[in-house]
Formats: structure tokens, C-alpha cells, sequence
């Protein structure tokens, strides 16, 4: 009777990553679309200024949802099997907190606003298409609560079904008003494309919270110290998570005040660096959709398998998951090293950085390897040690940018 259980549990699993996957595919079609016809209306001009804002949206959109996604997707089943604390007052409490994070991400934006866009990025007009994201954040932190909540008590299906609207609903409203001021000027058009976001976030919500009305939370009696708990996985997972994302925001400011000092023209820098952020990497991270989908359905299950110390079940999941995103992506990196040219001009109808595509397309293997350890380890408990991992990951990082950006002047100037 346990062999028939374990069974069925183990091709539940794979049913539940099978629809997570088959939705994340078409949020990741649907995203690509939209990004194709964000990258045809806007020309490379306005998507010099979109690539440039992104950072600095990322960054701020991570702090503010605080991980919560993740936490509640590893506390709740873990809240459920031990009955230490209450599954109600962990989804009360992240959306308080979710709310005070917001409010901080806030305020150090609007203080930081002046010195990264005069002296830092030197591009004023992303002042008012970044102003336009500012909605974002309260409504990213609530969104990651109510979809981590789903998560946790394996209703994954619900919080795919959730991205898949939030981007229906985003390419609708990117689509329609980008048509109707396609006049107004490139500052317009890009503070549609920040601000469409928002609306993305908005309608996931809502669907959420219908969710919510069919799987409210338990609520255990006598339980005590949620918010610590919350606390004590959230921090150490957003610091990793910020590490990243600091890097991210620091590229463009190192980039642009490292070829500007060497005399290199601001148009060709903006250039040189959206063919890299809105052709090569987004192609080279295509199967990303993969790692994360398969990410979101074992996390919930190594993390009930490790509380209840089950260890056959740990290394089918580990072993499963590792082998099915090496093969897959194999796939995906063979057929973008001898078809770059081709795909890229499907898509984007251009074929400029396609060959950094094939020069780098075995290597991005790695990048979707990390994407399942790095769940792997979130399930463990294992923050702190991820945290150390990517500081020193992102310091080599930096430097290494810094000293490539030096070595592209020397190639421009030869």
C-alpha cells in the first residue's frame, strides 16, 4: 500500500510539472511576443531606454517582494505536517510585511531618482517611465504572498494559471495603448510599457484571490513567532536575490561611465548594450521557463520530504529534476548553437548579437542547472549558504564586467 502511495505522489508530481510547464511555456510565448512587439514599436532608440530602466525596476521589484513567494511556498507545507504555526497568520503577516517593504522601496527610489538618472546612468528621460512602475511594488509583494500561499499547498497550477493572465492581461493593455499614442513620443510609449506591468500584477491578483475564497488558510491555535519565521528565510533569500539584482543595476552604470570616460559616444554604448539585453540574453535564457517550472513543483515536495526526513523521496525528486532539465536544455543549447541566425531572425527579424548566442549557448547549461540547486538548497533551509554563494558569484561578476568593459575599448579603439 505505501509503494502504490509513494507512486502516485511521484506521478502526481510530474502531472503537476507537466501543467505548470506547458503553462510556463505559453507565458514564456506569450512574453516573447509581447517583447518582439515592444522591441519592433519602440526601435532601437526607445529600447535603449527600456534596457536601461529594467535594472533599476529589478532591483527595486525584488526588494519589495521580499521573497515571499518563495518562504510561504516552503512554510506552509512545512506548517501543515508540524502544526508549529498557523498557514493563516503566515499569509496575514507576509501581506503586512509585503505591504511596509513597498513603502521602504518607495521612498529609497524617490530619493535615488536624481543621482542615478543625471550622474549615473545620464539619461533623464527615464524619469517619468520609471515613476510609472512605482505601482508595481506594493502589488508584486501581495501578488508573491497570495501565489506562494497556492504553492505551498500544491495548488501550483493556480499560481501558473495566475502568470499566464497577468501576462494576457499586460500584452492587452501594452498592445492597445501603444497603438492609440503612437505619436506621443518615445517617453510615452515606455511609460506604457513600465506601467503595463502593474496592470499584469493586478489582474494575477484578483484571480488569486478567488483562489483564496475556495483554499482559505488553516488556522492553527496557540501558534507564536510566525513573523520571525518569516523572517528568518525571507532575509537571507532577498539579500541573495538583491546580490543579483544589484549587479544587474550596476552593469549599465559601470558600462556607460567606463566607455564615457574613454571617449566613447552615448549612443553607441546604449546600443551595444540593448542588442545584448533585448537580443543575446533573452534568447540565450529562453529554456529558462523550464528550470523554474520544474523549480516551483519540487520545492513545496523537497521541502515536506525533508521535514519529514524522508530520504528516498529526497533523492528521487533531486535526481528527477536534474536529469529532466539537463536533457531538455541540452536540446534547446544544441539547436540555438547551429540555428542563432535563424531564430533570431524569426523573432526579432535582426540578427545582431546571434553570434554571441553560439559562442555562449553550451554554457547557459550551467545557468539552468543553478536555477534547480538553487531551489534545492532554498528547500534545505540552506539560505545563509546561499547567500555567500551568490556574493561571491556576483563579485566575480562585477570585476569581471569591469575589465571586459576595459578590454572592449581596446578592441573600439584598435
Amino acid at each position: 500500500m505505501k509503494t502504490i502511495l509513494n507512486k502516485f505522489k511521484q506521478n502526481t508530481f510530474f502531472i503537476t510539472t507537466l501543467w505548470i510547464l506547458i503553462i510556463s511555456l505559453l507565458v514564456k510565448l506569450l512574453g516573447l511576443i509581447n517583447k518582439i512587439f515592444i522591441t519592433r514599436f519602440l526601435g532601437p532608440s526607445g529600447m535603449s531606454l527600456y534596457s536601461l530602466g529594467i535594472p533599476t525596476i529589478l532591483l527595486f521589484i525584488n526588494f519589495s517582494a521580499f521573497s515571499l513567494n518563495t518562504t510561504l511556498t516552503k512554510l506552509i507545507p512545512e506548517a501543515i505536517v508540524s502544526k508549529e504555526y498557523s498557514p493563516k497568520k503566515l499569509v496575514l503577516k507576509s501581506l503586512k510585511l509585503a505591504l511596509i517593504i513597498s513603502i521602504i522601496s518607495i521612498t529609497f527610489l524617490l530619493l535615488l531618482l536624481y543621482p542615478l538618472l543625471n550622474n549615473w546612468l545620464k539619461e533623464k528621460n527615464l524619469f517619468f517611465p520609471i515613476l510609472c512602475s512605482i505601482p508595481l511594488f506594493p502589488l508584486t509583494g501581495i501578488s508573491d504572498v497570495l501565489k506562494g500561499y497556492l504553492n505551498g499547498i500544491k495548488k501550483m497550477k493556480h499560481s501558473s494559471t495566475a502568470n499566464l493572465l497577468e501576462q494576457i492581461s499586460r500584452i492587452i493593455f501594452s498592445f492597445t495603448l501603444l497603438y492609440f499614442t503612437k505619436n506621443l513620443g518615445i517617453i510615452i510609449s515606455t511609460c506604457i510599457c513600465f506601467f503595463s506591468l502593474s496592470i499584469g500584477e493586478l489582474i494575477s491578483i484578483i484571480y488569486c484571490l478567488f483562489k483564496l475564497r475556495k483554499y482559505p488558510p488553516i488556522s492553527y491555535p496557540n501558534t507564536k513567532n510566525e513573523i520571525r519565521k518569516i523572517l528568518s528565510f525571507s532575509i537571507p533569500t532577498t539579500c541573495s536575490r538583491l546580490i543579483g539584482s544589484f549587479i544587474f543595476f550596476l552593469e549599465p552604470i559601470i558600462y556607460t561611465n567606463v566607455l564615457l570616460n574613454n571617449n566613447i559616444s552615448q549612443e553607441l554604448i546604449q546600443n551595444e548594450y540593448m542588442i545584448v539585453n533585448t537580443y543575446t540574453i533573452p534568447l540565450l535564457t529562453l529554456g529558462s521557463v523550464i528550470s523554474y517550472a520544474i523549480s516551483s513543483s519540487i520545492l513545496p515536495n523537497l521541502s515536506e520530504a525533508f521535514t519529514l526526513n524522508n530520504q528516498n523521496r529526497i533523492n528521487y525528486y533531486i535526481k528527477k529534476a536534474i536529469s529532466f532539465i539537463f536533457i531538455l536544455t541540452l536540446i534547446i543549447s544544441t539547436t540555438l548553437y547551429f540555428y542563432n541566425n535563424e531564430i533570431m531572425n524569426l523573432l526579432y527579424k535582426v540578427t545582431l548579437g546571434s553570434n554571441h548566442v553560439k559562442k555562449f549557448s553550451y554554457i547557459f547549461i550551467l545557468y539552468y542547472i543553478s536555477i534547480i540547486l538553487t531551489s534545492i538548497i532554498q528547500s534545505m533551509g540552506k539560505t545563509k549558504q546561499l547567500f555567500f554563494i551568490s556574493l561571491i558569484l556576483n563579485i566575480l561578476k562585477i570585476s569581471i564586467l569591469f575589465i571586459t568593459s576595459n578590454k572592449s575599448i581596446w578592441n573600439i579603439n584598435s
